[in-house]
């Protein structure tokens, strides 16, 4: 049984907490949030939902000092801020992506290098949910000990492409089998040596664009979404503890050797070591290049103007 660490049980956060105590592969859950009053009552709910359940998990407040007892830490946490309100504002920069996804950067972002620290002895794995994800997962990754911190994202939008292919094309495939590589929300492309035969046609390059608008099309209704996350997420964890066979490739963001983009990822057992997908195309292969140095460019950028903005504040 295996125990795990969510810090930020907000909307997504407290869901995800939840369906993890439904579930039978957790002895126990340690949750963190800013608010400590809200922490408590939280831990109270979910031990009530525990007993109603039959289930036996230990539910208590993340406890930084010992968090190399927990076999995974997953990064849920924001600010709070509707980010329709944030996008209609519309105080940024020129260059800056004008999207749902990165509207609360300057608001989440010293929040996660706050986050950072308190976790910067951590070796297990950990899970980036807060967006824009491949970002703030390269920044923890850089900056903790665990070699294994990945970014969830990417797989919602295979869910999502395959919810797309089901609706529009009545083509029935399994997401896991829709693996994607590029930016969440964004920028995303589908692998022509991972596709499955009936989908290697042109006329499904338009459930990838259907897909990619899903996520800002619910946002942009109710905020923050929730109910199509959850199930992918929770698979995503199982997957990345090794419950549920982790020799397929899944999509996530894992920002080592220099790639800080989503592509697919599988799980050697012998070495016990995670390995991306290599066997892309010439043309898949210039077009990763050019997504990553993209990213990275303005992930340079977005660091670079977080620390003027504090350093004018000191």
């Amino acid at each position: 049984m295996k125990k795990i660490g969510i810090i930020g049980v907000g909307k997504i956060g407290s869901q995800l907490a939840f369906e993890i105590l439904k579930d039978d592969f957790v002895s126990e859950i340690q949750i963190f949030n800013r608010n400590i009053n809200k922490s408590k009552a939280l831990i109270l709910s979910f031990e009530i939902a525990a007993l109603q359940y039959d289930k036996n998990i230990l539910i208590k407040e993340f406890d930084f000092k010992n968090i190399n007892s927990l076999d995974l830490v997953v990064v849920s946490i924001k600010d709070s801020y509707d980010p329709r309100i944030k996008l209609s504002q519309n105080e940024f920069p020129d260059w800056f992506p004008k999207n749902l996804r990165y509207c609360g950067f300057y608001d989440d972002f010293p929040i996660i290098k706050s986050i950072t620290k308190k976790i910067s002895e951590y070796t297990g794995v950990v899970a980036v949910i807060t967006n824009p994800v491949e970002l703030m997962t390269k920044y923890i990754a850089d900056n903790i000990k665990s070699k294994h911190v990945f970014g969830l994202g990417s797989s919602v939008d295979s869910s999502r492409m395959s919810f797309a292919l089901s609706k529009y094309f009545d083509t029935k495939i399994c997401s896991t089998k829709l693996l994607l590589y590029g930016e969440h929300g964004n920028n995303l492309f589908t692998i022509s040596n991972l596709l499955p035969d009936e989908l290697k046609k042109s006329i499904y390059s338009d459930a990838i664009s259907k897909a990619s608008t899903i996520g800002f099309e619910l946002v942009k209704k109710i905020g923050y979404t929730l109910f199509d996350c959850i199930p992918t997420f929770l698979e995503d964890l199982k997957w990345l503890l090794g419950i549920i066979k982790n020799n397929e490739f899944r999509s996530f963001s894992y920002p080592y050797s220099n790639l800080v983009l989503s592509q697919p990822i599988s799980f050697d057992k012998e070495k016990k070591e995670f390995n991306l997908f290599v066997n892309y195309t010439i043309d898949e292969s210039n077009n990763i290049s050019e997504i990553n140095q993209n990213l990275i460019s303005l992930y340079d950028k977005l660091n670079y103007e977080s620390n003027a903005a504090v350093n004018k504040v000191s």
